[in-house]
């Protein structure tokens, strides 16, 4: 059970959450990222691209997701108009890491951006 917004909620029930801020009104935001509304903080290029992004509507981490995906496509990534930060085997463009926006978490997703992967 986790306390959100003045309701006591089980995991997995919850996807979506009032905030209140002071006095005004409530606003909606989700647990899940719009993969349609997106800001690109910061796309490190090397053998693998490192992509940091900023989704405004999700509260997990500050809306804020580390990823890393195959190979060397960062102009691909900068020229997505969705960036859907789950992993994906239906063909489209999905990371293939996913780390927590802390030093720790961006320090590992350095690595694994560093490191050429064989398949």
């Amino acid at each position: 059970m986790m306390r959100c917004g003045g309701y006591l909620k089980r995991a997995g029930e919850m996807e979506h959450a009032r905030i209140t801020r002071g006095n005004s009104a409530g606003i909606y935001v989700s647990v899940n990222p719009n993969p349609k509304v997106f800001k690109i903080l910061k796309i490190i290029e090397s053998e693998n691209t490192y992509v940091e992004v900023h989704y405004p509507n999700c509260m997990t981490f500050e809306g804020v997701k580390v990823m890393v995906f195959k190979g060397k496509i960062a102009d691909r990534v900068r020229r997505l108009v969705e960036i859907d930060p789950h992993f994906d085997n239906t063909g489209k463009l999905a990371p293939i890491a996913r780390f927590e926006p802390t030093a720790c978490g961006r320090l590992l997703a350095m690595q694994i951006a560093n490191t050429e992967i064989h398949e």
